[in-house]
């Protein structure tokens, strides 16, 4: 619910700044997906088109109803392909510019906050605020809004095309999905399945005692300051360590900086 809100925060925010670019590269988006989810119905075409003038050879006749059909499936492609490089300059342009939008309003907020705020918070965390965490909603922007937005639309269009061609069998389906939804509903994981192993071992014995008592946010932080130690005495310097680790330099800094001063 909470990452659902912020993605509808995210979302208003976006079309605030860009009334009309966003609009646009969200029907581009829509326009791609949607036609790459419909090959299967020309296919269908072409294939009874062949099979109605294979017995008697008339290919000509065959051609004739033939390139309407192609013509129609390559220009529906070409204005796809038109599509996705109109959404990808937009949303490269609208990430920068939403990025930059966002620090301008945060620094006028805080121009408003208390002297006794910037007195209780370390200068690196302020500017963390600045950098990492709004550096997390580029990815957020650039690429998985679109992909959650292409990922749906093809799951609409390929539905109504199940539709189109048995009401029967799509009703099948969805009730054979939704037979595999309740049963591994409640499926529960054993400690032997979890991939967590550092520094732990769980017998079947203790196992119910261990995760009655077990801190799962200082288990996840334990292993956190494990991994980011093994990268960084593995390469021995912080770019390549950060980028085993899927993070960017900055975070991984600041991360290290806070482990050695635990150990202090």
């Amino acid at each position: 619910a909470a990452n659902l809100a912020m993605l509808k925060r995210t979302v208003k925010k976006l079309f605030s700044y860009y009334p009309v670019l966003a609009p646009v590269t969200f029907a581009c988006i829509l326009f791609s997906a949607i036609v790459t989810s419909i090959p299967s119905l020309f296919v269908q075409n072409v294939i009874q088109v062949i099979e109605k003038w294979y017995v008697s050879r008339d290919w000509v006749s065959a051609k004739a109803e033939l390139i309407p059909i192609l013509s129609l499936l390559i220009s529906l492609y070409v204005l796809s392909i038109i599509a996705i490089l109109v959404y990808k300059q937009l949303m490269a342009y609208m990430t920068q510019g939403f990025l930059d939008k966002l620090r301008q309003e945060m620094f006028g907020g805080m121009q408003d906050l208390p002297i006794r705020y910037f007195d209780t918070h370390q200068h690196g965390d302020i500017m963390s605020y600045y950098t990492n965490d709004i550096d997390t909603l580029r990815q957020l922007i650039s690429q998985s809004m679109p992909a959650l937005i292409r990922s749906i639309a093809i799951v609409i269009g390929v539905f109504f095309i199940m539709l189109y061609y048995s009401v029967w069998m799509t009703l099948l389906l969805l009730v054979g999905v939704t037979a595999m939804m309740i049963i591994s509903k409640n499926n529960v994981i054993q400690p032997e399945e979890l991939p967590i192993t550092d520094n732990i071992t769980i017998s079947q014995k203790d196992s119910e005692e261990y995760f009655e008592q077990v801190n799962l946010h200082r288990l996840v932080e334990q292993l956190e300051i494990s991994y980011i130690r093994r990268a960084y005495s593995r390469y021995g310097n912080v770019r390549d360590a950060a980028r085993s680790l899927g993070m960017d330099a900055s975070t991984f800094v600041r991360k290290r900086k806070k482990i050695e001063q635990g150990r202090e």
